[in-house]
C-alpha cells in the first residue's frame, strides 16, 4: 500500500474544511491525528495599577477568560509592597491575600513573582478572581496568563463543534502527544479502497489549528 500524507488546517473555526473536494479520492486506511503541539498561547494584563491603597483593583472585569497559568510580578524600580488576592481581600489584617510582594527598589534586585497553574494544564483560572492592592499609590503588578490550544474536531459535512453533531472525534489539547490515544483510524471493511475523503472534515477551536492526515490507497 502506498501511504500519503495532507495537513489540513482551518482558517476559520466553526467553518469545517473538507479533506478533499476530489471525489474520486478514495482510500484502504485512513489515520487523523492533530497538527499542533500542547502548547499555551501566552497574553498580558500589563500593569495592574493601584490608584488607592487599601481599594483593591480587579485583574480583569471580563469573567469569559479561562487560563491554564497566570503569573505576577512586581515592576523593577517601584518602592513599595503590593498584594495579590481575591475578593473582599485586606492587605492590612491578611484576609484574602495569596502573596505578598516584596519591592526591587531603586536597585533593580530580581523582581519578585508569583505563578499560579490549573490542575493538568486545563484552561480552568479565571484572572477574574484575582484582584490586587498596594502600599504606594499607583503601584501594582504586572499580569500575564497562558491560554492553552482548543481542540481539533473530525467529523462529517454536518459536524458542529459546538452541538457535537456529525463529529466522529474530538482531540482535546489535554490529550496531546498521548501516543495512541491521539489518533482516529479508520479502515475499509473489505480491504478495498472505499473510504472516500472528500466525506470528512475538519474543524477547530483556534484558528490555524488542525490535523495530519496519512491515508493509504492499496
Amino acid at each position: 500500500m502506498q501511504p500519503y500524507t495532507l495537513k489540513i488546517t482551518v482558517p476559520t473555526p466553526g467553518t469545517p474544511v473538507q479533506l478533499s473536494s476530489d471525489i474520486s479520492l478514495r482510500a484502504v486506511r485512513l489515520s487523523f491525528q492533530p497538527a499542533q503541539k500542547a502548547v499555551s498561547a501566552p497574553a498580558s494584563f500589563g500593569k495592574i495599577s493601584v490608584a488607592t491603597p487599601g481599594t483593591p483593583v480587579r485583574v480583569t472585569t471580563d469573567t469569559t477568560i479561562r487560563a491554564a497559568r497566570m503569573r505576577f510580578a512586581v515592576l523593577i524600580g517601584e518602592a513599595g509592597r503590593t498584594f495579590l488576592g481575591v475578593s473582599g481581600m485586606n492587605k492590612t489584617t491578611g484576609a484574602g491575600v495569596l502573596k505578598e510582594f516584596w519591592p526591587t527598589g531603586a536597585g533593580g534586585a530580581i523582581a519578585d513573582q508569583y505563578t499560579l497553574e490549573a490542575p493538568a494544564g486545563s484552561n480552568t483560572l479565571r484572572p477574574s478572581d484575582y484582584w490586587v492592592d498596594a502600599n504606594t499609590a499607583n503601584e501594582g503588578l504586572m499580569a500575564g496568563y497562558w491560554k492553552k490550544q482548543g481542540s481539533v474536531y473530525v467529523g462529517t459535512s454536518t459536524m458542529n463543534k459546538s452541538t457535537g453533531a456529525g463529529v466522529m472525534r474530538e482531540f482535546s489539547p489535554d490529550a496531546f502527544g498521548d501516543g495512541v490515544a491521539n489518533l482516529l483510524e479508520l479502515g475499509s471493511a473489505d480491504g478495498g479502497n472505499r473510504l472516500q475523503l472528500s466525506q470528512y472534515y475538519v474543524d477547530a477551536d483556534t484558528t490555524s489549528d488542525g490535523v495530519l492526515v496519512t491515508y493509504w490507497v492499496q
